[in-house]
Protein backbone atom coordinates (compact mmCIF):
# COMPACT_ATOMS: atom_id res chain seq x y z
CA UNK A 1 0.00 0.00 0.00
CA UNK A 2 1.22 3.50 -0.76
CA UNK A 3 -1.29 5.19 1.55
CA UNK A 4 -3.92 4.32 4.16
CA UNK A 5 -6.89 2.33 2.84
CA UNK A 6 -10.10 3.65 4.38
CA UNK A 7 -12.74 0.91 4.37
CA UNK A 8 -16.25 2.39 4.36
CA UNK A 9 -18.21 -0.61 3.04
CA UNK A 10 -17.80 -4.39 2.85
CA UNK A 11 -14.43 -5.37 1.33
CA UNK A 12 -12.83 -8.84 1.03
CA UNK A 13 -9.20 -9.31 0.01
CA UNK A 14 -8.30 -12.77 -1.32
CA UNK A 15 -5.72 -14.51 -3.46
CA UNK A 16 -6.21 -17.32 -5.97
CA UNK A 17 -6.47 -20.84 -4.58
CA UNK A 18 -3.00 -22.26 -4.00
CA UNK A 19 -1.32 -18.86 -4.30
CA UNK A 20 -0.11 -16.24 -1.83
CA UNK A 21 -0.24 -12.45 -1.84
CA UNK A 22 1.59 -10.12 0.49
CA UNK A 23 0.39 -6.58 1.15
CA UNK A 24 3.31 -4.50 2.40
CA UNK A 25 3.49 -1.10 4.04
CA UNK A 26 4.80 1.52 1.61
CA UNK A 27 4.45 4.49 4.00
CA UNK A 28 5.02 5.26 7.68
CA UNK A 29 2.69 8.11 8.55
CA UNK A 30 -0.62 6.35 9.20
CA UNK A 31 -2.39 3.03 9.78
CA UNK A 32 -2.46 0.67 6.77
CA UNK A 33 -6.21 -0.04 7.00
CA UNK A 34 -8.89 2.00 8.74
CA UNK A 35 -12.21 0.15 9.01
CA UNK A 36 -14.99 2.64 9.66
CA UNK A 37 -18.08 2.03 11.81
CA UNK A 38 -20.60 0.03 9.76
CA UNK A 39 -17.94 -1.30 7.36
CA UNK A 40 -16.32 -4.77 7.12
CA UNK A 41 -12.81 -5.77 6.08
CA UNK A 42 -12.24 -9.50 5.51
CA UNK A 43 -8.76 -10.85 4.79
CA UNK A 44 -8.87 -14.24 3.05
CA UNK A 45 -11.60 -16.86 2.89
CA UNK A 46 -11.55 -20.58 3.60
CA UNK A 47 -11.61 -21.38 -0.13
CA UNK A 48 -8.70 -19.21 -1.34
CA UNK A 49 -4.93 -18.89 -1.09
CA UNK A 50 -2.93 -17.07 1.57
CA UNK A 51 -3.16 -13.35 2.35
CA UNK A 52 -0.30 -11.81 4.36
CA UNK A 53 -0.36 -8.23 5.57
CA UNK A 54 3.17 -7.17 6.50
CA UNK A 55 3.19 -4.10 8.73
CA UNK A 56 6.99 -3.71 8.68
CA UNK A 57 8.41 -0.36 7.64
CA UNK A 58 11.78 1.20 6.94
CA UNK A 59 11.27 3.27 10.09
CA UNK A 60 11.60 1.15 13.24
CA UNK A 61 8.34 2.56 14.59
CA UNK A 62 5.39 3.17 12.29
CA UNK A 63 1.63 3.15 12.84
CA UNK A 64 -0.74 0.19 13.23
CA UNK A 65 -1.65 -2.33 10.56
CA UNK A 66 -5.45 -2.22 11.15
CA UNK A 67 -7.55 0.30 13.06
CA UNK A 68 -11.02 -1.23 13.34
CA UNK A 69 -14.19 0.62 14.37
CA UNK A 70 -16.46 -1.67 12.30
CA UNK A 71 -16.01 -5.39 11.67
CA UNK A 72 -12.65 -7.02 10.93
CA UNK A 73 -12.36 -10.69 9.90
CA UNK A 74 -9.00 -12.46 9.68
CA UNK A 75 -9.58 -15.89 8.12
CA UNK A 76 -7.45 -18.95 8.84
CA UNK A 77 -5.39 -18.50 5.67
CA UNK A 78 -4.51 -14.87 6.46
CA UNK A 79 -1.82 -13.30 8.66
CA UNK A 80 -0.91 -9.97 10.26
CA UNK A 81 2.87 -9.86 10.70
CA UNK A 82 5.86 -7.67 11.65
CA UNK A 83 4.17 -4.42 12.74
CA UNK A 84 6.29 -2.23 15.04
CA UNK A 85 4.21 0.66 16.31
CA UNK A 86 4.63 3.33 18.95
CA UNK A 87 0.85 3.04 19.45
CA UNK A 88 -1.05 0.38 21.42
CA UNK A 89 -2.03 -2.64 19.30
CA UNK A 90 0.66 -2.74 16.63
CA UNK A 91 -1.26 -5.16 14.37
CA UNK A 92 -4.85 -4.33 15.39
CA UNK A 93 -6.60 -1.69 17.44
CA UNK A 94 -10.14 -3.01 17.86
CA UNK A 95 -12.96 -0.73 18.97
CA UNK A 96 -15.60 -2.68 17.01
CA UNK A 97 -15.93 -6.41 16.35
CA UNK A 98 -13.00 -8.62 15.36
CA UNK A 99 -13.30 -12.29 14.36
CA UNK A 100 -9.87 -13.87 14.10
CA UNK A 101 -8.80 -17.34 12.99
CA UNK A 102 -5.57 -16.43 11.19
CA UNK A 103 -2.01 -15.95 12.42
CA UNK A 104 -0.76 -12.82 14.20
CA UNK A 105 3.02 -12.95 14.64
CA UNK A 106 6.09 -10.80 15.20
CA UNK A 107 4.27 -7.58 16.17
CA UNK A 108 5.68 -5.10 18.71
CA UNK A 109 4.67 -1.93 20.48
CA UNK A 110 7.58 0.44 21.09
CA UNK A 111 10.08 -2.16 20.01
CA UNK A 112 8.56 -4.47 22.64
CA UNK A 113 9.45 -2.25 25.60
CA UNK A 114 6.48 0.12 25.79
CA UNK A 115 2.72 0.27 25.31
CA UNK A 116 -0.04 -2.30 25.50
CA UNK A 117 -1.02 -5.17 23.22
CA UNK A 118 1.95 -6.09 21.04
CA UNK A 119 -0.42 -7.59 18.49
CA UNK A 120 -3.93 -6.54 19.57
CA UNK A 121 -5.34 -3.76 21.73
CA UNK A 122 -9.08 -4.20 22.30
CA UNK A 123 -10.83 -1.12 23.66
CA UNK A 124 -13.66 -1.09 26.19
CA UNK A 125 -16.94 -2.02 24.47
CA UNK A 126 -15.20 -3.99 21.71
CA UNK A 127 -15.76 -7.68 20.95
CA UNK A 128 -12.79 -9.84 19.98
CA UNK A 129 -13.35 -13.52 19.10
CA UNK A 130 -10.36 -15.77 18.39
CA UNK A 131 -11.18 -19.29 17.16
CA UNK A 132 -7.82 -20.45 15.76
CA UNK A 133 -4.43 -19.20 14.65
CA UNK A 134 -0.92 -18.81 16.00
CA UNK A 135 0.04 -15.84 18.17
CA UNK A 136 3.82 -15.89 18.45
CA UNK A 137 6.68 -13.44 18.90
CA UNK A 138 4.50 -10.48 19.86
CA UNK A 139 5.83 -7.98 22.44
CA UNK A 140 4.72 -5.01 24.53
CA UNK A 141 5.14 -3.66 28.04
CA UNK A 142 1.74 -5.15 28.98
CA UNK A 143 -0.10 -7.89 27.10
CA UNK A 144 2.60 -9.27 24.83
CA UNK A 145 0.03 -10.58 22.33
CA UNK A 146 -3.28 -9.08 23.53
CA UNK A 147 -4.34 -6.28 25.86
CA UNK A 148 -8.12 -6.35 26.29
CA UNK A 149 -10.50 -3.93 27.97
CA UNK A 150 -13.52 -5.25 26.04
CA UNK A 151 -15.02 -8.71 25.56
CA UNK A 152 -12.53 -11.43 24.63
CA UNK A 153 -13.37 -15.04 23.69
CA UNK A 154 -10.42 -17.31 22.86
CA UNK A 155 -10.62 -20.97 21.81
CA UNK A 156 -8.45 -23.12 19.57
CA UNK A 157 -5.56 -20.66 19.19
CA UNK A 158 -1.90 -21.31 20.02
CA UNK A 159 0.08 -18.74 22.02
CA UNK A 160 3.86 -19.07 22.22
CA UNK A 161 6.91 -16.87 22.79
CA UNK A 162 4.91 -13.69 23.39
CA UNK A 163 6.58 -11.31 25.81
CA UNK A 164 5.50 -8.68 28.29
CA UNK A 165 8.41 -6.48 29.26
CA UNK A 166 6.40 -5.17 32.19
CA UNK A 167 4.83 -7.23 34.91
CA UNK A 168 1.58 -8.36 33.33
CA UNK A 169 0.30 -10.59 30.55
CA UNK A 170 3.02 -12.35 28.60
CA UNK A 171 0.36 -13.56 26.16
CA UNK A 172 -2.91 -11.93 27.29
CA UNK A 173 -3.74 -9.11 29.68
CA UNK A 174 -7.49 -8.70 30.28
CA UNK A 175 -8.86 -5.98 32.53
Amino acid sequence: LSEKAVISKKITIVSKTGEEITISRGFETDDMFQVENGATLTLGTKETGKVIVDGASDNAIAYRTVMNAGKFVLCDNASLVNANSSLNGAALLNSGTAMLSGNVTGNKVGGGTAGKGGAIYAEAGSITTITAGVYSGNQAKQGGAIYCLGTLDVSGATFSQNKSNGAEGGAIYAD
